[in-house]
């Protein structure tokens, strides 16, 4: 990213004309003292009948900072917020609702967060102002959704919150024309953080969300990323098709023995119920299965994400990377290099992982790579130098973390001989600064603890 960062600001409203001024001004006076940020602010109007437009476009006639969006016709409180989302071009996206329930002074918290390297950062409401009955429906909610859902939802989330453009990228990869927002941020793995806030009562206007509003978005969540609704339904049908057979054949067999006692109607209508039972359930099932294999959220979230990530084996983005080293061990080649007076080549590094300290030089392998093309791409990477090694490792060390972040390394330790020297110019002074080498006799007290095994060949 470049020292000025452009932040996209992005405000759904309808029938929003008490706020839309007021909240205008907190959001410029929130960046006014920003340095380092641009700004835009955009509003996307689902088709007010108040005078919501043309207070935006007055604003935006005097500011070229707010940019608006006014929809032909009322698409409803999820497509709308999300088609506005998608034009954003910004580094970063901001939401926020127009109701003044999202504080914008929230912002400079998100940014910091935003620096610090977290690719989403979500305001998470430990708090309200509103009534206890919608409160206890919203948290009831929230735990049924929680107990059906494949991946564990982030709770009391609205949506306001920061999302970096990587993020932003994979969304705009997605199909889903109708999607569970708060849910995508859970199902697609970037790391977040929260920031806890009080949301205040809202004071102007009406309030849109009502409970067909809030049990449209449980139903949503819960059918976009669970199976038990569509297992429950196939096997409702099932025991129901059963039972029916079964009184169809009883029925037939009383009116075989009883043909003149059994009331005329009784068994055909019987077995016609067992038939449309069971007709129904096949084909409501067959084409559920079908659109459900056409539109699996879980198969476009991977879609998307092998179009972020390209060719693998020219690496992997850092947050896909940070994803991947989650949920699967990483391997990688590290480098003992030695000279004839018997000192080790040590480089020094100083990161969110494994804090200051020296280490042999090495990398993690990437996909279809050969242990021996690591090698010496890390040789010239960290030393500017071009090494040979053996053929087979001195050690293989396996070393789990705290960290779920790259908490789980498989190290291989070859031996290595330099074929030129390394890059002079990177040799470390004092103090050593992330990336500079330094020749040691025996092991510095300062070794990183996941090399400590390593120290015996010193």
């Amino acid at each position: 990213m470049s020292d000025i960062r452009k932040i996209t600001v992005l405000t759904p409203c309808f029938n929003e004309a008490d706020n839309v001024q007021m909240l205008y001004e907190r959001v410029r006076a929130v960046f006014q003292p920003l340095g380092g940020y641009t700004y835009e602010h955009l509003f996307i109007d689902n088709a007010s009948t108040d005078e919501t437009v043309s207070i935006l476009r007055k604003i935006a006639a005097r500011d070229k900072n707010v940019k608006v969006i006014v929809n032909t016709r009322n698409f409803g409180h999820v497509r709308s917020p999300y088609h506005g989302l998608l034009q954003c071009r910004g580094d970063a996206v901001i939401g926020m609702a127009a109701d003044l329930q999202d504080p914008p002074e929230l912002i400079p918290v998100f940014l910091e967060k935003w620096r610090e390297g977290y690719k989403v950062v979500l305001g998470i409401k430990n708090a309200s102002e509103e009534s206890s009955v919608m409160a206890a429906i919203r948290r009831v909610g929230y735990r049924v959704i929680d107990w059906l859902s494949e991946v564990k939802q982030v709770r009391n989330c609205t949506g306001f919150g920061l999302y970096d453009k990587a993020f932003m990228a994979v969304l705009r990869q997605l199909p889903d024309p109708y999607p569970y927002f708060r849910g995508i941020v859970a199902e697609l793995g970037f790391r977040y953080a929260t920031v806890p806030y009080t949301q205040p009562q809202r004071t102007r206007g009406v309030t849109k969300n009502n409970l067909y509003m809030l049990y449209d978005l449980g139903v949503q969540g819960i059918v976009n990323h669970s199976k038990i609704p569509l297992r429950l339904a196939a096997i409702v049908g099932f025991v129901s098709s059963v039972v029916s057979l079964a009184a169809a054949l009883v029925y037939f067999v009383m009116k075989m023995v009883f043909w003149y006692r059994l009331p005329i109607g009784v068994a055909p209508v019987i077995i016609g119920l067992f038939c449309v039972a069971s007709s129904a359930t096949a084909r409501w099932s067959s084409s559920r299965n079908a659109s459900t294999s056409m539109t699996t959220p879980r198969a476009d979230y991977l879609k998307a994400i092998e179009a972020v990530v390209g060719d693998p084996r020219r690496g992997l983005p850092e947050d896909v990377f940070r994803f991947v080293s989650r949920v699967t061990p990483l391997i990688n080649v590290d480098l003992l290099i030695q000279d004839d007076r018997g000192r080790t080549l040590l480089a020094w590094r100083d990161d969110e992982f494994f804090g200051p300290g020296w280490h042999v030089p090495g990398g993690i392998i990437r996909f279809k790579e050969l242990a021996a093309d690591r090698i010496r791409a890390c040789a010239r990477t960290e030393l500017g130098a071009d090494v040979s090694c053996e053929p087979t490792p001195l050690l293989v060390l396996e070393d789990i973390g705290g960290q779920d972040t790259r908490g789980h390394h498989i190290s291989l330790l070859y031996r290595c001989r330099l074929e030129s020297p390394p890059d002079k110019a990177n040799e470390a002074a004092d103090p050593p600064s992330s990336g500079q080498w330094r020749w040691h006799h025996g092991s510095p007290p300062d070794l990183l603890e996941s090399q400590r095994e390593y120290a015996r060949f010193f």
